[in-house]
């Protein structure tokens, strides 16, 4: 099984331009105009400027083999039940109303990480797991693997930037 490196760096890589207001011209519902900073609604893009910092991998052995969890810092790890857990970097923001988010990736680098190096040869990335109740204790034990995924001898195809609508919260409109 080979893994798209580019999925794994630019998956993360969520570098979002929004028109985004700064953190002065807040809405301050309820409070007296004397309580407001001055300024108004910023109708320049924001960036999302964004770098994966030093991957580490946590070994995970099982009785059906060898596996690495590979981490970074800040991310979280996909969930899709058996297949490969990816590293993904996500953000809640607000886009104010009438605006919509634009997407540019720019400057992508990435390398090739072999589990050799890290002194694993033979070792898969780890399957997510089914979800588990808070009470259940956290067992890396693998029940669930999606053995054609893993046989195949493709590179693993993930969205590069997803933006998903949240919903409204407290009259903001929330996206990831």
């Amino acid at each position: 099984m080979r893994v798209n490196q580019r999925a794994t760096a630019v998956l993360a890589a969520m570098i979002m331009l929004l028109n985004l207001p700064d953190a002065d011209s807040q809405v301050y519902a309820g409070r007296s105009a004397g309580d407001r900073p001055g300024g108004s609604v910023m109708r320049q893009p924001s960036e999302f400027i964004y770098s994966s910092g030093e991957s580490s991998f946590q070994t995970i052995t099982d009785p059906s083999g060898k596996y690495l969890r590979l981490l970074l810092p800040g991310h979280h790890q996909t969930t899709e039940t058996g297949q490969p857990e990816m590293p993904v970097w996500s953000r809640l923001i607000e886009l104010p109303e009438g605006m919509d988010p634009v997407v540019s990736i720019t400057e992508v680098t990435s390398r090739r990480i072999r589990f050799a190096d890290k002194g694993s040869p033979d070792a898969e990335l780890f399957p997510a797991q089914p979800a588990r109740t808070k009470n259940q204790t956290r067992d890396d034990r693998i029940t669930v693997k999606d053995y054609k995924t893993y046989d195949s001898k493709t590179l693993i195809g993930h969205d590069t930037v997803k933006v998903t609508y949240e919903g409204i919260f407290r009259g903001r409109r929330l996206v990831t």
